[in-house]
């Protein structure tokens, strides 16, 4: 079973907005918890990695020291040349 973690917590917010949020909330077919979490995630610019992004994050944690490294920033366009090239 793949589940999101998810803490509880507790929010003070106007009465008015409240009746409003739900209803925007019942309009876009969202629950009201979904649509207070998708405003929050779109107002901050925060993003949830895909599990190939974590995957990938995880490996280049464990395994930096095999990366090849570029020293000089001009030779980074002949490096990515020759990666393509390949």
């Amino acid at each position: 079973m793949n589940t999101k973690e998810k803490r509880l917590t507790s929010l003070r917010i106007n009465n008015n907005l409240y009746e409003f949020l739900k209803k925007e909330a019942i309009k876009s077919n969202r629950s009201f918890n979904n649509y207070i979490e998708t405003i929050l995630l779109d107002a901050t610019g925060y993003s949830i990695p895909n599990s190939e992004t974590i995957s990938a994050m995880e490996e280049l944690k464990n395994n930096s020291e095999n990366l090849d490294s570029v020293s000089n920033p001009s030779e980074l366009k002949g490096y990515l040349k020759n990666l393509l090239d390949e």
